[in-house]
């Protein structure tokens, strides 16, 4: 049994503006992931907490 894989285009014979729109856009988004890096949540592995209180209660 033989599984037959979809045809794929070569990059060469795709529309050159297409394939330049979303390799840009990939790039942007792996920039704004780079700079922001500390503040992606699932990327970080630690977990912050913090909690807003009405009375402290002396709590320093």
């Amino acid at each position: 049994m033989t599984v037959k894989r979809p045809k794929v285009k070569p990059l060469g014979d795709r529309n050159r503006v297409v394939v330049g729109v979303v390799g840009t856009l990939i790039l942007i988004v792996l920039v704004i992931a780079l700079f922001s890096y500390d503040k992606i949540p699932f990327i970080k592995g630690t977990s912050d907490y913090s909690a807003y209180f009405s009375e402290a209660g002396c709590i320093k």
